[in-house]
């Protein structure tokens, strides 16, 4: 969808938007603001050899969100032919089919996962917060060199000594809690079993 004006409501958490037809469309961020992406739309200069990177997940072409290939054919029609790895090619058209690309050369350590190549080169710059996760993705991409670029490495050193914890609710809840949640559980199991219907008995 494209949009050619937009009005924000911060205390009411939505946005109005008209679209280039002219539609109004309001959007409950608080409700659906999980599922809103954003793209910025530019001209972008192509040719064969180049690599790209996919920019948004689609189903029927197998592409993901970071992917990056090599153009292998593109015509002035906009077929395009890429390659994402051996013996792997796919054709799309960039004009009516698929435009969420761009240029591939560098990619974030967050879309370079699952992805390797001969020789990775990463830049940080400290002041943003690194750690351990992050950089550890960055590490494993490399399969023969890796160059390592910051602005500070003594601090990358200490912050990439720090592993973020990914947590869940249960993390959150008090102790004394945690302590009867197995009986809560077991209860459970235990009222599933009573309720299970029994076969017929005869007389």
């Amino acid at each position: 969808m494209h949009v050619d004006s937009l009005s924000i409501d911060r205390q009411a958490q939505t946005i109005a938007l008209v679209t280039s037809q002219g539609q109004a469309v309001h959007i409950n961020v608080a409700r659906d603001g999980d599922r809103i992406k954003v793209f910025q739309e530019k001209l972008l200069s192509l040719m064969k050899g180049e690599r790209i990177v996919f920019l948004k997940n689609d189903r029927p072409l197998k592409v993901q969100n970071g992917l990056t290939a090599e153009i292998k054919e593109i015509d002035e029609r906009g077929n395009v032919t890429v390659s994402i790895g051996r013996k792997k090619d796919i054709t799309f058209n960039i004009k009516y089919q698929y435009n969420y690309l761009d240029h591939g050369y560098a990619v974030t350590d967050y879309k370079s996962q699952g992805q390797t190549s001969k020789e990775v080169i990463f830049m940080t710059n400290t002041e943003k917060n690194n750690s351990y996760n992050s950089f550890y993705v960055a590490m494993t991409r490399g399969k023969e060199n890796i160059h390592v670029y910051t602005n500070n490495k003594e601090k990358l050193k200490e912050q990439v000594k720090k592993e973020v914890r990914k947590t869940s609710t249960l993390d959150h809840v008090k102790p004394e809690v945690q302590k009867i949640i197995p009986q809560i559980q077991q209860t459970r199991i235990e009222q599933k079993q009573v309720n299970i219907p029994t076969g017929r008995q005869g007389r």
